[in-house]
């Protein structure tokens, strides 16, 4: 049932005087020195470390460095010189490496990725942070990526250059300050996306979690949508604060725009996508019930396999 912007205005006041951040569980969880972060490890600097090369000896240094404060495994990648290969003509052991990788780095807290963007156009959408570090001076199309990439994605140059206009630009730092200053940096990257869960299509924050109701400010990414699903335990209410929206309740398609809100009754299947190409959608959910765990979460249809 839609329902009018006025119907909602004193409830959703209500919850915005009560908003806070429930990630503290998160955060204790994840003290400071037990972060886990996955190393994409490319093979051609294994065989070049086997000779000592200064490229090499400069990432094992940042490895040890990595080994004495977090929890960590070192994936080999079966991948080439980034000299060797472009965008449009990566090998298929490379692209097969690459996805088993950042498949397995599903489970950290964090990806230290030393080869540019390249390994990136195989991780468009992360769900985890990726610090990636550029060796050169970044290219104007590289800086572009920058620009336009993932809320996820933050970088760092290992070259002096102009800062693109992205605030997950870190800054530019000799090898040896990158090594003494990994710490700070994973550190501000781990506060910067602690208050976040994000998922294949987006992200979420929890504005409120209490025993009867439960409020989140979720936003999905251009051109993606949410699994169609049902509860059990609890019925919701969506509100549109930005975007424009396709919302499927069983079998009918409702677009919403900003201002406009739809109700969930329990068991009703329901998904909501973001249709635009361009710009985030962004709604407020309110779930009102006596249980609100994933468990009560029958997925029937899912774009990333997780029915």
């Amino acid at each position: 049932m839609i329902t009018s912007p006025n119907s909602c205005v004193k409830t959703f006041s209500f919850y915005c005087n009560f908003v806070r951040i429930t990630y503290e569980n998160r955060m204790n969880r994840r003290e400071k020195g037990r972060l886990k972060v996955a190393i994409l490890n490319p093979k051609f600097m294994v065989e070049e470390g086997k000779r000592g090369s200064q490229g090499t000896i400069f990432l094992a240094s940042l490895i040890k460095r990595i080994k004495e404060l977090y929890e960590n495994t070192l994936f080999t990648v079966e991948m080439g010189k980034p000299s060797e290969i472009s965008s449009d003509r990566f090998s298929l052991p490379t692209l097969q490496s690459l996805h088993t990788f950042f498949s397995k780095a599903e489970g950290f807290d964090l990806i230290l990725n030393p080869l540019g963007i390249l390994p990136l156009l195989m991780y468009p959408n992360p769900s985890i942070p990726v610090l990636t570090l550029f060796h050169t001076l970044p290219t104007d199309t590289e800086i572009a990526f920058v620009e336009t990439a993932s809320p996820l994605f933050f970088f760092a140059s290992l070259a002096p250059t102009k800062a693109p206009e992205n605030p997950n630009f870190l800054g530019s730092f000799s090898s040896e300050e990158i090594t003494n200053q990994l710490p700070r940096l994973i550190e501000k990257i781990h506060v910067l996306t602690a208050r976040e869960d994000h998922r294949p299509w987006g992200y979420y924050v929890v504005l409120a979690d209490e025993e009867d109701h439960k409020v989140k400010r979720i936003t999905v990414w251009p051109g993606k949508r949410l699994s169609l699903q049902r509860h059990q335990r609890r019925s919701e209410h969506w509100h549109i604060i930005q975007g424009k929206a396709i919302v499927t309740l069983d079998d009918r398609q409702i677009p919403l725009e900003v201002g406009k809100s739809v109700d969930i009754p329990r068991g009703v299947a329901h998904r909501i996508q973001n249709p635009g190409m361009g710009e985030n959608l962004v709604f407020i959910e309110v779930q009102r019930g006596d249980y609100f765990g994933e468990d009560d979460i029958e997925r029937l249809e899912d774009d990333y396999g997780r029915t």
